[in-house]
């Protein structure tokens, strides 16, 4: 509930600070007093609109800061972890406003922005009757207000367990069923990718190792080019060459030898020893050339499956190493186009058991919420005469949403609609009242759910516009009976309504000074007595007055 409420420099209101209390807080005052001004304050810290005109003139930065208190409120503490914000019973608004209407806004002193403000202001404050899209008066929040009124939680969480089952149901349905369709238009080109990688047969690995053999072989093939040249210069074409030059040498070193004796024979000797080692020398680099041809195949050999293997891989977006792994991802994808109609039939028959599930929860409640509406209905009527609505109507309007726009909440919508007089149509809250009607409705409203949750504190304005006696009296019976459980805080001009409050707050302005002034004050009971026979009697306060008003104040005793 709202503990206080601090005011700095906001048009007549140079200082003012406001310890508001449990149950029923009235704040009253004549006419042009200021009261619409502390409503405008308390909007500023809930993150409502700031217009530069509520700024003091002449004055310094104007604030204000609203100060609450909670025994537990888990929505709101985990609205304030998204900011790093911890709050442990006690949480300070604040909003700082420029003369140009630029503003600042905190929460326990940590700044956030103004929309982050407005978040929580609404979890801690609803003001019935003033702004269209607070509260009730919200569309948004008449789903959440009926299955409150009824204590559908339970089946709101079941709903939402098997509302779960079916969403993952279905995206499990789905993710299956693009993979088989993925799968059958690529079936052809699936088939032909997998036995071109069959009949090549790649293992893992092998491209690296064919890398590394025709580079070896590339090397080999450079020895064989000079070997084949060295072949060349020792036996030459026939004529031309060591050997054939050598034979040559041999039969005339022979001739020398055997015409002239010993004289040539040594050198004859020298040069036959010269040819066997060069014979021997001949014949080595034949059998290596011999061995260099062999090798030659086997390079061809190498780079004609090496590139194979790197063609198939580059048609693949893969390395070669990976070509393997291709193929099993091949064979599963073409084992899922056979497996995947069979998949997907499980899935449809699981798709369809859970939304069936979903269905009868979602039809199930919807039955519930048709029955509370009747109740919900009948209790808002029973308030609506003593409140001086008597001409009004008040139904609960349940539409059904086509299927595929259910959700965790169930197949519904839900609007509380109004008509204010007989023969009259019915037409959405907030656009068919007065603010004074309005106000009343909202106090019917939440009486007939006196059991609903709602922020901790509720105010209403203009709640007795336009009433007296016996219905401001029922106005104030019932505002006093909503605040056994809240804080309810109304701003009024009835006496009746006045006298109902445990707390009570007067308004004044004080016109001695060159800037009109705006005073709040906290009235006892001899105080309080005067004010209500204010509001009964006028300026004149009689005798009769006086105790017209004790009686008053004694009825709430």
């Amino acid at each position: 509930m709202i503990q206080n409420l601090s005011i700095r420099n906001i048009v007549s209101i140079k200082s003012a600070d406001i310890e508001f209390g449990k149950g029923l807080n009235v704040l009253s005052g004549e006419t042009g007093a200021g009261k619409s001004i502390l409503l405008d304050s308390l909007g500023l810290a809930l993150g409502w609109r700031a217009e530069s005109g509520l700024a003091r003139p002449h004055g310094d930065v104007s604030s204000v800061t609203a100060s609450f208190h909670f025994d537990e409120n888990s929505n709101l503490t985990r609205l304030a972890a998204q900011h790093d914000i911890e709050i442990k019973g006690d949480l300070i608004l604040r909003r700082q406003l420029a003369a140009d209407g630029r503003s600042r806004a905190f929460v326990n002193d940590q700044a956030v922005s103004v929309s982050f403000l407005r978040s929580v202001g609404a979890l801690c404050v609803e003001i019935e009757g003033q702004f269209a899209s607070q509260g009730l008066l919200d569309g948004n929040n008449h789903r959440g207000f009926l299955d409150a009124f009824a204590d559908h939680h339970e089946m709101l969480h079941q709903l939402g367990i098997h509302h779960g089952r079916y969403k993952e149901a279905v995206r499990d349905y789905q993710e299956a069923r693009a993979s088989f369709e993925e799968a059958v238009a690529q079936r052809d080109f699936l088939q032909a990718s997998l036995s071109e990688c069959q009949a090549l047969q790649p293992r893992e690995g092998e491209e690296s190792e064919l890398a590394e053999k025709r580079k070896q072989a590339m090397q080999q093939e450079k020895v064989g080019e000079t070997l084949a040249a060295a072949v060349t210069a020792m036996e030459g074409d026939g004529r031309h060459g060591v050997m054939p030059a050598m034979n040559v040498l041999q039969k005339h070193m022979t001739e020398l030898a055997n015409q002239f004796g010993e004289r040539f024979g040594k050198a004859n000797e020298r040069v036959e020893s010269a040819m066997i080692e060069l014979s021997d020398v001949a014949a080595q680099l034949a059998s290596w050339q011999s061995s260099m041809e062999s090798g030659k195949q086997s390079l061809e050999a190498i780079e004609e499956r090496f590139f194979a293997i790197k063609g198939i891989a580059r048609k693949h977006q893969v390395s070669g190493d990976q070509l393997p792994q291709l193929m099993a991802s091949l064979e599963q994808k073409l084992q899922s186009v056979h497996a995947g109609e069979e998949q997907l039939n499980q899935l449809t028959k699981a798709r369809d058991e859970a939304f069936a599930q979903f269905k009868h929860n979602v039809l199930q409640l919807r039955e519930k919420r048709i029955r509370a509406a009747r109740q919900l209905d009948d209790a808002v009527m029973k308030e609506l005469a003593p409140l001086k609505l008597e001409q009004g109507t008040f139904v609960t309007k349940i539409d059904e949403l086509p299927e595929d726009s259910w959700n965790e909440h169930g197949g519904d919508e839900i609007r509380f609609h109004v008509s204010m007089s007989k023969g009259l149509p019915l037409g959405a809250l907030g656009k068919v009242a007065s603010g004074g009607e309005l106000s009343r409705l909202m106090l019917a409203l939440r009486v007939a759910g006196a059991s609903v949750r709602s922020p901790p504190s509720l105010i209403f304005d203009e709640v007795d516009s336009g009433i007296g006696g016996a219905v401001a009296a029922a106005v104030g019976t019932r505002l006093r009976m909503l605040s056994q459980d809240r804080q309810v805080i109304v701003v009024t001009h009835s006496p009746q309504v006045t006298a109902a409050a445990h707390h009570h707050f007067k308004v004044r302005k004080m016109e001695d000074a060159a800037i009109a002034s705006t005073h709040i004050s906290v009235l006892g009971q001899e105080q309080r007595t005067q004010e209500v026979a204010r509001m009964l009697a006028g300026a004149e306060i009689t005798q009769e007055a006086m105790d017209a008003a004790t009686r008053l104040l004694r009825s709430h005793e």
